[in-house]
Order: structure tokens, then sequence, then C-alpha cells
């Protein structure tokens, strides 16, 4: 919970000299709880209560997927194709985190 805080707190640092532009009007402010809550309080909360059940590079590995996921929906939903160098690097985290997972169970698996 604690990395998860100071995580926040530095994001509202670096985002401190953006706060003093134009006030948002009523849709915008709409637009902001229902980001705030949904896309990122929900999974902050669900994010801090699985990091207890994991080791610290699961707790590092698996947000690296949704860096890479977003590309994927980008193509899915807008038929945007990704260049050479970020379906590389999504190969690599998506190797990374397959590995780390699968490893394991393979070495705890019963010999035939």
């Amino acid at each position: 919970m604690e990395s998860v805080f100071l995580g926040n707190v530095l994001a509202a640092l670096a985002g401190l000299p953006f706060m003093f532009g134009p006030v948002p009007g009523t849709t915008d402010w709409i637009g902001l709880v229902l980001l705030g809550v949904v896309q990122l309080g929900l999974p902050y909360i669900l994010y801090a209560i699985a990091i207890r059940h994991v080791s610290a590079v699961e707790s590092l590995l698996i947000p690296m997927v949704e860096p890479v996921l977003n590309p994927l929906w980008a193509f899915l939903f807008l038929a945007e194709v990704p260049g050479r160098i970020p379906l590389l690097g999504g190969f690599i985290i998506l190797g990374a985190v397959t590995a780390r997972g699968g490893i394991p169970l393979l070495r705890a698996s019963p010999e035939r």
C-alpha cells in the first residue's frame, strides 16, 4: 500500500504545474471523476490487494502487460497497425511475463 501511495504522491507532484490552467467545465468534471474512479481508482485498489499474494518480480512484470495491450486494443478497435519496434517490445514483455509464470509451474510438476 505504501508503494501505491508514494506513486500517487509523485504523480500529483509531477502534475502540480499543470493545475494552474483553465478550470474544467461540468462535462469535464464528470469525465475526470469517471476516469479517476473507474480507470485509476478501482485498478489501484485491486492491485494493492493483489500484490500481497505475488512475489516482488511478479508485481513488477504484471503491470507491464498494460502498455503491451494498448496497441493491441488500438489495432482491434481502430485498425491502427503498430510498427516493428512496438511489436518486438510487446513480445519481449509478454515472453517475460509468460516465462515468469510458466517456469515455476514446470519445475513444480511431477516428473512423468
